[in-house]
């Protein structure tokens, strides 16, 4: 019965609509009952729907051969480690990769269902409408939480909220992703109190975070629009999107003397402080700061890569060898999973994606393909230099969004 087309199309409306509640109820396991991060309900659940794509593929033995291919990356990677003889932790290396494996096997998914309704414009359009539905219920739950004071902060010492999340980093990626797609259905004319409703709510909510992930992907966004809107000289929605621009600026001014009066809270100053002591605590080194450090964390990792066995070379030290991340997504496969991992894991992600981008050319300048672009080059982009899009359950977003961009490319 779940086979049924429109069943799976209702298995991912519902996922994703369940995913921020998720997130909820991990955060408050953690953070008020103090769980157990080994078992939280995030990871219960999401194992639960892992387990369901795994029997859906190996029920399509058309579409196995990825699901063999991606345990053999994580087998080989392990078995090497635990022939080594290194410190390694079995457990953290399955859960990292299981993130990884949920991400991918949503790819396909996608890419499956959309190619039983024949690539319709319109149940693209549909998924890409709860996604904007999704990302909008982070950003309501984020901006409520924080006018009642139940919120969590992003950092320890900040005013920057992150709701009720646990993971500010995670939050940010879903909010980048989901901003274009918000602003492609705000110019598309239809619901437009609900649009305006929910894209104010998803800004609101970037501002909140406070994390140059989010404040950059407004800049970027928004100038990128003015761009096409320029390139494909359509004054229709450069008009759009300057009233958008406005409007958002308004919105954020008036959010922020809400919050300075209400709160006393001044987030432009708090921010701007915070960002000169996180570069003074670099000694003023710009590429530590731009990077967070990830580039000390990177050196670390590849000298460990580098002076192994090429055996390791080729299959990864393992992410259950490393006390922390590297956070920085493609790093961490070329490393952690090696060249083995590189094939199987980035080649069918990349490879996506390069397509998309030479067949965008030919889309006829229509503003949903772009958003499209934006909402990828935003998510990969951001996953390339900051991490938590790959091996996190934020990426479930850029993992969806490349599936429809698949699938534009298949029906050209």
């Amino acid at each position: 019965m779940l086979e049924n087309k429109d069943n799976l199309k209702k298995i991912v409306f519902f996922i994703l609509i369940l995913n921020p509640f998720i997130d909820v109820a991990t955060s408050l396991y953690l953070k008020v009952f103090k769980g157990n991060n080994m078992f939280t309900p995030g990871i219960i659940i999401r194992n639960v729907i892992l387990l369901y794509l795994i029997f859906y593929f190996i029920r399509h033995k058309d579409k196995i051969k990825n699901l063999i291919l991606l345990a053999m990356t994580l087998i080989l990677t392990m078995v090497v480690q635990i022939f080594y003889g290194v410190n390694y932790n079995v457990f953290l290396e399955i859960q990292y990769y299981f993130r990884f494996l949920l991400n991918f096997l949503f790819l396909i998914f996608i890419e499956d269902i959309l190619k039983l309704f024949k690539y319709e414009n319109k149940i693209a359009k549909q998924i890409l409408r709860y996604i904007n539905y999704s990302g909008a219920i982070f950003a309501l739950i984020i901006v409520l939480s924080f006018i009642f004071g139940v919120d969590f902060k992003t950092y320890r010492s900040s005013f920057s909220s992150k709701g009720l999340f646990y993971a500010g980093n995670e939050v940010a990626a879903v909010l980048s992703v989901v901003y274009p797609i918000s602003i492609y259905f705000l110019v598309s004319g239809e619901n437009v109190i609900l649009n305006y409703f929910l894209y104010i709510a998803t800004l609101l909510s970037m501002v909140l975070v406070g994390t140059r992930v989010a404040l950059g992907s407004i800049i970027v966004t928004l100038i990128a629009f003015i761009i096409f809107s320029l390139y494909s000289y359509n004054k229709n929605l450069l008009n759009k999107i300057v009233k958008i621009i406005l409007l958002s600026m308004i919105c954020v001014f008036v959010f922020i003397k809400g919050v300075l009066y209400f709160k006393n809270i001044n987030l432009v100053q708090h921010n701007i402080e915070r960002q000169i002591e996180n570069y003074e605590k670099t000694q003023k080194d710009t590429t530590t700061y731009v990077l967070s450090s990830r580039n000390i964390k990177l050196k670390q990792a590849y000298k460990e890569y580098k002076e192994s066995p090429l055996i390791r070379k080729v299959f990864g030290i393992g992410r259950g060898s490393q006390k922390l991340t590297i956070e920085m997504d493609f790093a961490e496969v070329v490393i952690y999973y090696g060249i083995f991992g590189t094939i199987t894991m980035l080649l069918p992600v990349i490879t996506r994606g390069v397509r998309y981008i030479l067949k965008i050319l030919s889309f006829n300048k229509d503003v949903l393909y772009i958003s499209i672009f934006l909402s990828l080059a935003l998510g990969f982009g951001s996953s390339f230099l900051a991490g938590h899009v790959l091996f996190s359950a934020a990426g479930i977003y850029s993992f969806m969004i490349l599936g429809i961009a698949s699938c534009f490319t298949e029906k050209e």
